[in-house]
């Protein structure tokens, strides 16, 4: 005969809790007619996955971990989304007219006969932890649950002429409408930069870009295509007959209490048009240095660096790097009553409050060296140029710099030293180089160990996987950093025309850290991992 063991025992038996603990939870749950577990898990004394195993053992019921299995959305179509988050159950399979759930309290049996009498069949339980149920339920029930009903129209309406949304009928107009809006409410909610709406003739594939990496989010009938694509086309106010070449456009939506800008571009591929919708959430323009993931060292030369009154200060690194929210942050930082300060960006991409803004227009013939004369004679403290281009651009940004402004800037080079060879490639003479560069930022974006699931192994950590991160392992990201300043000594290095490898070696005699060192710095704190370094930076370190 089993011995029944109360979840206490069992915890101690485990090593999770020692008795000290357990008799102390036990007095308190007297007093608070709260449940054991509960109390545990509120004083960091054990996690869910802990009191969930501990009852899998106490009342032999399974175990499973909602982080690591498959999801019907049959099942979880057959449970009402408010009967799962008030009984925490996250429906699973069904198998021969019996619903398998996953849930948080085997006891709770009012809960079983409630989800049975609901879809008429047996319930089997298995436990998991509560957390990671409602987060399962989340993830399943904003989309999955929610696209099933739309897309069973194309059963019947596959048969109609390719016809545009203005004309389609209602029934089968307002599903589309709807079905774009959960497309990009799902996007927003997911944090995703970018949602990739790509045809074939099998089906559509929906990915969302997620901490700069592309994942499949969903497919849909391929007869849906065309109706989301024109759909998409008319809130951008663009030309939805045609189909032949690319278009851009662009609309504004309030979702999840945030104002999000949604950037459009079109392109015709083999299958039909693809679709990239950029999402800007404009609550970002309010990043400070604080935030960008810069180390202790690397923040003190920032700020001595802004601190300038005259030059030129650059920040480098390929496209999706980060330049533009770093020159944000900087912005941010410097920003005040008493300064000018005028920026000249294609696009913009986020409103500043207290800055002025220009955008860049080339078909009408308003360049960046266009705009930057002009800004020359309004007076300004600091100015932002976008991107530094070509020649005529650089030679006005210097002459701006040499003339007592203050101008941030960016380049597309590998590392800070290889920025000044690409300026002498640009046509800058190294002595003016020299005399109007005060530092160069080079940077990366690298993805962020998901806090609620990266585990521990032999000193390293490394990604899991969980719904709060997309079962990615990851969670945001942080920028790695190499902050070079120009000293007396690079100058005359610069100004003498020496290879990029002596003004290299001349910058790490210095201690001035490189990118590779910021990074696997990064990795020992166990903030990202040596594999995501490799991915975004060349590093002779292994």
């Amino acid at each position: 005969m089993r011995t029944y063991k109360k979840i206490g025992e069992l915890l101690v038996e485990q090593g999770i809790i020692n008795e000290d603990t357990a008799i102390r939870t036990v007095a308190e749950q007297k007093v608070s007619y709260r449940k054991f577990g509960d109390l545990l898990v509120e004083n960091n004394m054990a996690s869910e996955h802990d009191i969930a195993r501990a009852l899998s053992e106490q009342y032999s019921v399974k175990y499973v971990d909602v982080n690591t299995i498959s999801v019907m959305p049959e099942a979880v179509i057959s449970v009402p989304e408010d009967l799962a988050r008030k009984h925490h159950i996250l429906p699973v399979s069904i198998k021969n007219k019996i619903l398998t759930v996953v849930i948080s309290d085997p006891l709770n049996i009012d809960a079983i006969k409630e989800i049975e009498f609901h879809i008429s069949m047996k319930v089997q339980p298995f436990i998991g932890a509560k957390g990671a149920i409602l987060e399962a339920i989340k993830h399943h029930y904003r989309f999955d649950a929610s696209i099933e009903p739309i897309t069973d129209i194309s059963a019947n309406a596959a048969a109609l002429p390719d016809i545009e949304p203005d004309i389609v009928k209602d029934e089968i107009s307002a599903p589309i409408i709807k079905l774009v809006n959960l497309l990009i409410s799902e996007a927003v909610e997911s944090r995703a930069s970018d949602i990739h709406i790509e045809p074939s003739r099998e089906y559509v594939t929906v990915r969302f870009r997620i901490d700069g990496v592309l994942i499949e989010r969903t497919r849909l009938h391929p007869w849906l295509h065309s109706p989301i694509v024109s759909r998409i086309k008319i809130l951008a106010r663009l030309n939805i007959a045609e189909r032949r070449l690319p278009q851009d456009g662009g609309f504004r939506i309030r979702s999840g209490g945030k104002d999000i800008d949604a950037r459009v571009s079109t392109i015709p591929v083999s299958g039909g048009e693809k679709v990239v919708i950029r999402i800007l959430d404009q609550s970002h323009t309010e990043v400070n240095l604080e935030n960008l993931g810069l180390s202790e060292q690397d923040f003190i030369r920032m700020e001595s660096l802004i601190a300038r009154k005259k030059g030129i200060i650059l920040v480098t690194g390929p496209t999706g790097s980060g330049k533009t929210t770093t020159l944000y942050a900087i912005i941010n930082r410097i920003k005040s009553s008493m300064t000018n300060i005028v920026t000249v960006e294609d696009p913009i991409e986020y409103n500043i409050a207290g800055i002025n803004q220009v955008q860049v227009r080339s078909g009408i013939g308003l360049t960046f060296a266009k705009c930057l004369r002009s800004i020359l004679r309004q007076d300004p403290d600091v100015i932002l140029v976008g991107e530094i281009r070509d020649e005529e651009t650089a030679e006005i940004a210097f002459r701006a710099a040499m003339t007592g402004h203050l101008v941030f800037s960016t380049l597309h080079t590998n590392d800070a030293t290889s920025t000044i060879t690409r300026l002498i490639d640009i046509g800058i003479p190294p002595y003016i180089i020299a005399s109007t560069v005060v530092g160069i930022i080079a940077q990366r974006l690298v993805r962020q160990l998901c806090p609620s699931c990266k585990k521990k192994d032999a000193g390293a950590y490394s990604p899991n996987g969980c719904y709060m991160c997309s079962r990615t392992g990851f969670y945001g990201r942080t920028g790695i950093y190499e902050i070079f300043t120009i000293t007396p000594e690079i100058k005359e290095l610069i100004v003498s025309e020496k290879p990029e490898e002596t003004i290299k070696a001349a910058a790490k005699k210095l201690s001035k850290g490189t990118l590779s060192d910021d990074a696997f710095s990064k990795v020992r704190q166990g903030i990202t991992t040596r594999e995501e370094i490799y991915r975004v930076i060349e590093t002779d370190i292994f």
